[in-house]
């Protein structure tokens, strides 16, 4: 997958400060080579102002640098037909007449969009050339304007993603750019299950742009996901896709790669739970997150056994009742994350703060179940680590507090659910993930 892969191509290239005499450079002291220890021969030398050029007789690269012009040199004389690929970097500003003219093995031109000048009979003879340049480049309208094949590249690519398991399952992708432009309105689309979302990027230190496509339910694991990075250049909009991948996948690489045991660990739980809420949901149950892990990976996953630090059913309502404000339940429900709700009867909302161990919620943030006729407060930021942390919530009338205290936390709802027959499966195996992503969370602090 295109995802895995990033490929870097180094040019090195040194100077033993040995002079060949070529009369037709600007500077004829300027010119040299270096003979490798495998018989490369490195050419070097000026070839216009402020710009010079390496020539690799192994490779057939012409590298060509600087901030100026290149001028007053046709490569034929110097290479003949061994230039095969032509690499000239950001801050040349021209290409002079002929100065490939003739070189007729020449595959390929990179040129960047530094270059706002190219005469017309810079490539004659090149016949079988293709350029590669950018967008709306000086470089692009010469290949068109000249029947000459050529090949847009992008501003921007997507060069890496990642996985991170907090409240919910979120995919990152990160995208960067070519140095020389300043992009704007960079976004990133997101399509899944015929669904698209849009996300801005998020400028990062070292320059490049994070994507965080969120809230994606644990039995979509299998689905796969379509990033579409969109920006635009000097008013110019340009998209660049990255092949489709799901979370199942990403999993699958890092089980096959990573030598980080409670990394596997962590993915192995995190694939199992996946396929139980599909087997609960009764959604895609054909292609279970699971279903790829060998016998050898499946040995990793931990083994479920009952929450030892649930609440005590007798501790879970403590102090003294009051007849206008009462909690009711407490109950879990698996969407895009692990949510924990409270339900609680009120006479009056007016005046009334619940306070709690992670925010207070006033009357604007209680939600009410007009079927049941009962109020409630919903938590829906708790990480998969923190599932054994106890949530106590007060009713508080004019800074007093009124009524019991419910004490209660994601473990105590899979401790009372461990034996059902519908749901006892899937409790088991998000107990296992949170524990899982709770051992990983300690061993990287």
């Amino acid at each position: 997958m295109n995802y895995k892969k990033i490929i870097t191509f180094i040019l090195s290239f040194t100077m033993c400060g040995i002079v060949i005499p070529i009369d037709y450079f600007p500077k004829l002291n300027d010119n040299s080579i270096n003979i490798s220890a495998d018989d490369e021969i490195i050419y070097t030398g000026i070839c216009g102002n402020d710009v010079s050029y390496s020539f690799s007789n192994t490779t057939g690269i012409l590298t060509i640098n600087g901030d100026g012009d290149i001028w007053g040199v046709l490569f034929y004389e110097h290479f003949g037909n061994d230039i095969k690929s032509v690499i000239i970097e950001d801050g040349v500003k021209s290409i002079g007449s002929d100065t490939f003219s003739y070189c007729s093995n020449i595959e390929e031109v990179f040129i960047p969009d530094s270059v706002t000048s190219i005469d017309d009979s810079a490539f004659n003879g090149c016949d079988n050339m293709t350029i590669k340049c950018y967008g709306n480049s000086t470089a692009k309208k010469f290949a068109q304007d000249n029947g000459i094949n050529f090949t847009q590249l992008e501003y921007g690519q997507i060069f890496s993603a990642s996985l991170t398991l907090q409240n919910n399952i979120t995919v990152n992708y990160y995208a960067k750019f070519i140095d020389s432009i300043s992009p704007t309105d960079v976004k990133m689309e997101f399509e899944m299950n015929d669904k698209s979302t849009t996300v801005e990027g998020v400028l990062q230190e070292d320059g490049c742009y994070k994507f965080a496509f969120t809230k994606i339910n644990p039995d979509h694991m299998c689905d796969n996901i379509t990033a579409i990075l969109t920006y635009k250049v000097e008013g110019n909009e340009y998209s660049t896709v990255k092949d489709s991948y799901s979370i199942k996948e990403y999993c699958m690489y890092q089980l096959d790669n990573s030598s980080n045991d409670k990394l596997k660990k962590l993915v192995v739980d995190t694939l199992l739970y996946g396929s139980e809420v599909q087997k609960y949901t009764d959604y895609n149950t054909d292609n279970l997150a699971s279903s790829d892990l060998s016998v050898e990976q499946l040995s990793l996953a931990s083994s479920p056994t009952i929450p030892s630090d649930a609440v005590e059913q007798s501790s879970i309502l403590t102090g003294e009742d009051s007849d206008d404000f009462k909690w009711i339940s407490a109950s879990v429900y698996l969407n895009s994350s692990i949510t924990l709700r409270y339900y609680f009867q009120a006479t009056s909302i007016d005046n009334l703060v619940i306070t709690t161990s992670i925010k207070d919620f006033y009357p604007n943030d209680f939600k009410y179940d007009s079927v049941n006729e009962r109020y409630y407060i919903e938590f829906d930021t708790i990480s998969a680590g923190s599932f054994g942390s106890i949530i106590s919530a007060n009713f508080v009338v004019n800074d007093q507090i009124v009524g019991k205290t419910i004490n209660y936390s994601i473990n105590t709802y899979i401790k009372n659910k461990y034996n059902s027959l519908t749901i006892g499966d899937l409790v088991k195996r998000m107990y296992c993930y949170g524990n899982s992503a709770s051992e990983y969370i300690s061993a990287q602090n």
